[in-house]
């Protein structure tokens, strides 16, 4: 009867054994799907808010008595406004970019988004996306972005 007892706890620690690491398991597993999903949505939040400044650029440049415009930018977080004029990262080869980058790079922005503008535009640097309100002007044939410190 003894004998009996203890392969029945062997057998109930073994279950609970497995269980946990089952559980362990499925634990990893979504985070790690979560981080995969979380990546791509700020690169969809850096797109909303870039396509944000491009249209209020082109919202000054119709409009001769709307000479500045602020917004305010908050996704994604701890990103910055970078702008090129020769086309660094590949999206822009040869042309002007705006674009929402994870890092400030002046050599490339592979983890970002960019817009060709077509436009000079005076970029203000290191603009780090938080709560941010950007200033867009309008100054003798080019756009100036700087940041409204509160």
């Amino acid at each position: 009867m003894k004998n009996k007892k203890g392969f029945l706890l062997a057998e109930f620690s073994l279950k609970t054994i497995i269980a946990v690491l089952s559980i362990a398991l499925l634990i990893y597993l979504l985070v790690a799907i979560y981080s995969i999903f979380s990546g791509d949505k700020e690169q969809d939040e850096a797109e909303a808010s870039l396509e944000r400044v491009i249209q209020n650029i082109a919202a000054i440049k119709n409009d001769p008595q709307n000479t500045e415009l602020s917004i305010i930018i908050t996704q994604p977080k701890s990103w910055v406004f970078v702008y090129y004029l020769n086309g660094v990262p590949n999206d822009c080869v040869g042309t002007k970019c705006l674009c929402i980058c994870e890092k400030d790079s002046l050599d490339s922005c592979n983890q970002g988004v960019c817009k060709i503008t077509g436009d000079d535009i005076n970029l203000q640097t290191g603009i780090k996306i938080d709560v941010t309100t950007i200033l867009i002007k309008e100054e003798t044939d080019k756009i100036v972005i700087s940041e409204v410190k509160p």
